[in-house]
Formats: C-alpha cells, structure tokens, sequence
C-alpha cells in the first residue's frame, strides 16, 4: 500500500480483472455464471418461412362447394313441401274404402250427388254389375231436365251383413230427391248393395228389392 494515499483498499494483485464482453451472451474469464444457465451465445436456427399464399382457385373451389351445400337444402326443403302437399291433397280426396258403408256412402255421393265419373271408378270393383242402378240414374236425368232441379240420394237404415270375409251385402233405404230445392220429388226404395274387398272396399252390385 502506498504510504502516500491514505485508506487505500487492498489489491489483490493475483486477482484476474474481468475484461469487457466482445459480444451479447457471451462468458468472460472470472465471470460466476449460475449452473442452469447455458454457456455462450444461444444459438438460434433461421427463421420459419412465411406462411404460402392461399391458391385462388382454392377460394373459388370452397365458394362453390358452399353454394352447392345451400342449394342442396333449399331443394331438399322444396321437395318436402312438395310431398307433404301430395300426401295431404290424396288423404284429403281418397275415397274413404275403410268399411263397406263408408264405400258405399261415396259411391251415392259421388253417382248422384254432383255426378263425378273419376270418383264413381275409384269405388266399384273391376266387374261391376251396376245396371240397376244406371237405369235408375237415366231416370232422374230425364226428370232434371224438365224440372232444372238438382238429384240427390243418400242411404238410410243400413241392414250390413258379410257372406264371406271379402264379401258384403248392404239392405238399405235409398232415399232420393229430385227438382228444385222447394218442390223436389222424394222417393224411398229398398236396395241391396253387394260389395267385394279388392285394396279397400268397392260397391259390385246394386239391385231393387220392391
């Protein structure tokens, strides 16, 4: 120690001096460097390529398949309704063929109340024997004509019975009504209707009985 200048510290003259650092990161001698820490300069690889830019055609090829995808649905949605108004209109306009007097009640409806031919052939069998009842028909035709009235029938005190499992006969009172509304002529006859099972219930026979 230098006599010359007081409270001088001790120097350690053995004692390396820490350099300055070259570089960042980088261990100098002397230098305490903790035990997990890594020595030197961390090496970093290079840098990860941009991301590639999206094909056009790609961007073209999704807007089409969303679009497809939407008309699907909106086909899909138009053939539903489309089958439901079908299914409702035939459950609406069936004929109902259920039981022997619901086929019946059809036929006279559909034969004279309003005269519908496309209805009448939905409730007869395939070898009808109907020309009672034609006769009957050409009748109360002629007496429209002169009386400008309308016809109607319909079936009262039905007698049902079954010869066989296909098979029906109907007795009943046919009540028929000719002319105008206020001055219609009513008539009451007794008839039998023969019915057969062929997908549903159909009228086969009619015949007058007095």
């Amino acid at each position: 120690m230098d006599p010359s200048i007081p409270n001088e510290p001790d120097v350690d003259h053995g004692r390396s001096i820490p350099r300055s650092r070259s570089g960042e990161n980088e261990v100098l001698e002397g230098e305490i460097v903790d035990k997990d820490a890594p020595l030197g300069r961390p090496r970093t690889g290079p840098p990860p390529p941009p991301p590639p830019a999206k094909d056009p055609r790609q961007r073209k090829l999704a807007r089409r398949t969303v679009l497809w995808t939407l008309l699907g649905i909106a086909a899909f949605v138009c053939l539903s309704g489309i089958g439901l108004g079908i299914i409702y209109y035939n459950k609406v306009t069936k004929p109902n063929t259920d039981t022997p007097g619901g086929a019946l009640e059809g036929y006279l409806d559909a034969r004279f109340n309003g005269a519908r031919p496309e209805r009448v052939q939905q409730l007869i069998c395939r070898s009808p024997n109907l020309s009672e009842i034609d006769e009957l028909v050409s009748v109360l035709e002629a007496s429209k004509a002169q009386s400008a009235g309308a016809i109607k029938a319909n079936a009262s005190a039905l007698d049902l019975k079954y010869p066989s499992e296909d098979k029906a006969e109907i007795e009943t009172d046919l009540v028929l009504a000719s002319g105008p509304q206020n001055y219609a002529s009513v008539a009451r006859e007794r008839w039998r209707f023969d019915l057969v099972h062929e997908d549903g219930w159909r009228v086969c026979g009619a015949h007058r009985l007095n």
